[in-house]
C-alpha cells in the first residue's frame, strides 16, 4: 500500500514535470513568435534606422526578461515538487523502519 502510494506520487510528479516542460516550450515559442512579429512590424514601419534599432533593442530586452522570469518561476515550482517528494519518501522510509522493528 505504501509503495503503491509512493509510485502514484512519483507518477503524478513526473506528469507535473512534463506539463511544466511543455509550458516552458510553449512560452519560448510564443516569445519567439512575438519577437518575430514585432521585428517585422518595426522593420515595415516608417521610422528611421536609429529609432527602429532602439525599438528592436527594447523589445529584445523585454523578451529576455520575460523568459528569465518564466524560467525562474518554473524552477521554483520544480524545487517545491522535489521537496514534497523527498518528504514523502522520508515518511515512507520511516514507516517501513517502524514496521520492520515490530
Amino acid at each position: 500500500m505504501v509503495t503503491r502510494d509512493l509510485l502514484e506520487d512519483a507518477a503524478r510528479e513526473k506528469r507535473k514535470k512534463e506539463g511544466i516542460q511543455f509550458i516552458q516550450q510553449v512560452a519560448v515559442g510564443m516569445n519567439t513568435l512575438a519577437v518575430a512579429g514585432v521585428a517585422t512590424g518595426i522593420l515595415i514601419a516608417p521610422k528611421s534606422g536609429k529609432a527602429t534599432l532602439e525599438d528592436l533593442m527594447i523589445t529584445a530586452v523585454k523578451t529576455v526578461e520575460n523568459t528569465k522570469n518564466t524560467v525562474r518561476e518554473k524552477v521554483e515550482e520544480m524545487k517545491g515538487s522535489a521537496i514534497r517528494v523527498e518528504k514523502k519518501v522520508d515518511n515512507v522510509i520511516k514507516v517501513v523502519h517502524k514496521k520492520r522493528k515490530t
